[in-house]
């Protein structure tokens, strides 16, 4: 959400100010997804591998991304969009990324990727 200082005529009006502030940040982002690993990719033991995630168009100053491993945040968010994770036990895993703003509110999110390693 975009701070916003406004001169208020009513409280309804602030409102709708702040309200339309949070919209426009979510709609900016078209998209967000995972581009390396592949979908369904087989990673072999120790389960070491590289998570690249892009946006479009490109983060908004104080955005980051936020890389998810089997539904919890993984890593700390960053603007590259790149990841390293290491030492992921054998099985079938999901990955995602998120845009978050500076307050760690959610913004856009890419779809799920299952990888295995084995």
């Amino acid at each position: 959400m975009k701070l916003l200082t406004v001169l208020c005529v009513s409280a309804l009006l602030c409102l709708a100010l702040t309200m339309h502030a949070d919209v426009a940040d979510e709609d900016h982002y078209q998209s967000v997804g995972i581009i390396e690993p592949e979908q369904d990719q087989k990673i072999q033991r120790p389960g070491d591998f590289s998570v690249i995630a892009v946006s479009e168009p490109n983060l908004q100053s104080g955005h980051r991304i936020q890389l998810y491993l089997d539904g919890e945040a993984h890593r700390i968010p960053n603007t590259e969009g790149r990841f390293s994770v290491s030492g992921i036990t054998s099985g079938q895993h999901e990955l995602q990324v998120k845009i978050i703003d500076q307050g760690a509110g959610v913004l856009k999110s890419s779809a799920v990727r299952n990888i295995s390693i084995e």
